[in-house]
Order: structure tokens, then sequence, then C-alpha cells
């Protein structure tokens, strides 16, 4: 009862919000994460379909109604998700990006590893010193086991962020795999790399 009584108290705070900035994404997407969370689905629409109507159409939104589909229906997501990208060439180079780096995970969480590429791929042509994007594009090449473009996304980590964590964590795994598959035995150098990532 308690906590009913704080999520009440939250909701009347949020519309208070919306009503006194309404131009402000912050407070249209807090009202969807705290409905979301309740599993008031219904209730994310409407507030979504009101932000829609009164900010226009932004990669905030879009990421926002994305999210809350992979929560309402999982895998059965997918299609809504990739439709999320369509009607966007008119916009910035970077909101187009961080829309479908954005999408590009959340295909991920529902299994759609192919779009998923697809999307994190362009986004990061896009965003060119975009780590998220390579983050997941080197996910997606792990999955696929796809040693080329591992390298490459493990070239691409070093460019943006030089030879830092994440760098000595990829170029580590790199290693591991091209001995697995015995194309090269660089264990010792992976161990290292992978201390130095620590």
């Amino acid at each position: 009862l308690v906590a009913q009584k704080k999520i009440e108290e939250a909701r009347q705070l949020l519309s208070q919000a919306r009503g006194r900035w309404p131009n402000e994404p912050e407070v249209w997407l807090a009202g969807v994460a705290l409905e979301r969370r309740q599993g008031e689905f219904e209730q994310v629409e409407a507030l979504l379909a009101e932000a829609f109507r009164l900010l226009g159409d932004n990669p905030l939104l879009r990421l926002a109604r994305a999210q809350y589909l992979v929560e309402r229906y999982g895998e059965g997501a997918a299609e809504e998700i990739r439709r999320l990208a369509e009607g966007t060439s008119q916009w910035t180079g970077e909101d187009r990006g961080q829309l479908l780096v954005g999408l590009g995970a959340y295909l991920m969480q529902v299994g759609d590893y192919t779009t998923a590429r697809t999307f994190c791929s362009e986004g990061a042509e896009l965003l060119p010193h975009n780590l998220r994007a390579r983050i997941l594009l080197f996910d997606l090449a792990l999955r696929a086991e796809d040693y080329s473009a591992l390298g490459r996304v493990v070239k691409e980590i070093e460019e943006i962020e030089g030879r830092g964590a994440l760098w000595h964590y990829g170029r580590a795994v790199e290693l591991v795999l091209l001995s697995i598959v015995g194309k090269e035995n660089r264990l010792a150098e992976a161990r290292n790399l992978l201390m130095q990532a620590a």
C-alpha cells in the first residue's frame, strides 16, 4: 500500500511536470519509464502518443517506443522495431545514427541479429566516434564468428579511444579466437592484454 501511494505521488508529480514543461522530452520519458516499470502498457501507449503529438517525431521517442515494445512483446517486437527506422532520411546524421544504433541494441535483445548488425553498421558510419556502436558491432561479429569484422571493429575502437581497456579486451578476444581456429597461437599475448585491460 505504501509503495502504491508513492507510485501515485510520482504519477501526479510527473503529470504536473508535463503540464509545466510540455516541450521537454525528459518529463515525457520519465512518465513512460514509470508506467513501463509498472506494466501499465496502455498508459505507456497513451503517453507516447501524446509526446509524439506535442514534440514531433524524434529519436528519443522512437527509442522509448522500441524499449516499450521489447518489454511488452519480447521477440514478437522485432518487426515493429525494424519499422521504427523508416521515414528518417530527412533527419540529421547524428539523429539517424543514434536511432539506428539504439534500435540495433533492441533488436539484439529480441534475437534479430542480422538487422541489428545492419542498423549498427549504418549507425557507425553516421557516427564515426561512437563507441557504443562499435561495442555492439563487436558483440555481433563475435556471435557470427566473423573474425575479419571483429578485427575491423577492434581497430575502430582503437581509433576512437586509443589503446584503452576496451581495446585491450577486444584485441585479447580476437587473439583467443584466432588461436582457437588455428590461424595463430597468440594466447600468451591475449593473456597479457587481458591483464592490461583490468
